[in-house]
């Protein structure tokens, strides 16, 4: 009976420990992107999209992310894909791309995606963002999407409210990314001694058509990175139901 106290109180100690470290280990915190120039990150995105009879796609990408140039302003990186796979089924059929496989081990569908793809794995996007996160310059060479000189958001990134955040800070994020329009909300969850972890609610507007989006992300308190993100989206539309998940990494490597 002594040793089930004394192994209770060792517990709580260590839960009141750890919810102190999580919690209070700063009160608030100012976000704010501090990327220096030559940092190098690898970022990898997963996509599951679920149509139920009508089919659905997954795919997986690898990029790698380098700081070109980094002031009080803000920062421009490059982003290049290295990697690409997408398995697609519709109409009861499964087309596979990887960018490892050979012509010859493509089917005729196959080496149709890739021609789809190719282009964008052969571009570097450069992105310029202020400190807060919002898209200054857009620009790819090649130029392979036509959208040099374009203001566009990008979806890994969260423009950062003015404020400073503490535990149950909320802000609100707009996107349009490519005729999709997305509502982020982020609610802040946890405040730890490296991080800012949130949960995330909104909605997305696809050509039309409202569905509602869940997750979290972990931002990193020293560079304002995303070290993680995860979006849920579902959408029902004429009896048919459809799901998308989404999930990204960002990890320095240098």
């Amino acid at each position: 009976m002594i040793l089930m106290k004394t192994l209770k109180k060792i517990v709580a100690t260590l839960l009141f420990f750890t919810f102190t470290i999580s919690v209070t280990s700063q009160e608030s915190v100012l976000l704010r992107y501090n990327y220096k120039k030559g940092d190098k990150y690898v970022m990898e995105m997963s996509l599951k999209q679920n149509m139920g009879f009508a089919g659905g796609m997954s795919m997986d990408m690898k990029s790698e992310m380098n700081i070109v140039s980094s002031d009080k302003e803000g920062f421009e990186m490059a982003l290049k894909v290295k990697k690409m796979g997408m398995n697609v089924l519709q109409g009861g059929q499964e087309i596979k791309f990887s960018s490892d496989m050979k012509d010859e081990e493509l089917d005729a569908e196959g080496k149709k995606l890739k021609a789809q793809i190719e282009p964008l794995l052969k571009a570097t996007s450069y992105q310029t963002l202020s400190k807060m996160g919002k898209v200054l310059k857009l620009r790819m060479e090649p130029d392979v999407l036509g959208t040099n000189g374009a203001n566009q958001n990008v979806m890994t990134y969260s423009v950062f409210p003015k404020e400073a955040v503490k535990v149950g800070s909320i802000w609100t994020n707009e996107q349009d990314v490519q005729g999709v329009k997305l509502k982020l909300i982020y609610t802040v969850k946890e405040i730890t001694a490296s991080s800012v972890v949130t949960d995330v609610t909104g909605s997305a507007n696809v050509m039309g058509i409202e569905g509602k989006l869940t997750g979290n992300s972990i931002f990193d308190i020293k560079t304002g990175n995303t070290n993680s993100m995860k979006l849920d989206m579902s959408i029902s539309m004429q009896g048919m139901s459809m799901t998308m998940g989404t999930e990204a990494t960002i990890k320095k490597v240098n």
